[in-house]
């Protein structure tokens, strides 16, 4: 790689770093604001399951996640509702979910991992950014396309 290629892959890194944390910032002032308001928690999932609420962008979406590791909420994605991380053909499902939880229950932070792209149906790298809030996971992740940069 070129020194050009580099920046360009790091600034595009940055870049979307930015974008997920400005979309899992949205859920988690959603959060927020749903507590103030005394939104129920099947409130708060449901929102950013909803297609037209904002909790997905292109290939990025906010996913949450219990301690077992079942989506109880997929941004723009109902049909991801109530199935396991477990069950995704091609990737270790178990390595993942400990990867969220452990990650999350320290502090928000990045986590990579290969996983099936519900867009393209392919295995590939992705980084999520990850918190835990109250007992669930929230997450909001970009596949890395290092051909697009």
């Amino acid at each position: 790689m070129v020194a050009s290629e580099i920046r360009s892959l790091s600034q595009r890194s940055a870049e979307s770093v930015k974008e997920i944390r400005q979309l899992i910032n949205r859920s988690s002032s959603h959060v927020a604001a749903s507590h103030r308001r005394q939104t129920t928690r099947e409130a708060f999932l449901r929102d950013l399951t909803h297609r037209v609420k904002g909790f997905h962008d292109r290939d990025m979406y906010v996913f949450v996640l219990d301690a077992w590791g079942t989506y109880l909420a997929f941004g723009g994605n109902p049909s991801r509702v109530g199935t396991r991380v477990q069950d995704i053909a091609g990737i270790d499902g178990n390595q993942l979910l400990g990867s969220i939880v452990n990650q999350a229950g320290v502090e928000a932070g990045l986590v990579e991992y290969d996983i099936t792209n519900p867009t393209t149906g392919k295995v590939q790298a992705k980084m999520s950014l990850v918190e835990q809030v109250d007992d669930l996971f929230v997450g909001c992740g970009v596949y890395k396309d290092l051909a697009a940069v």
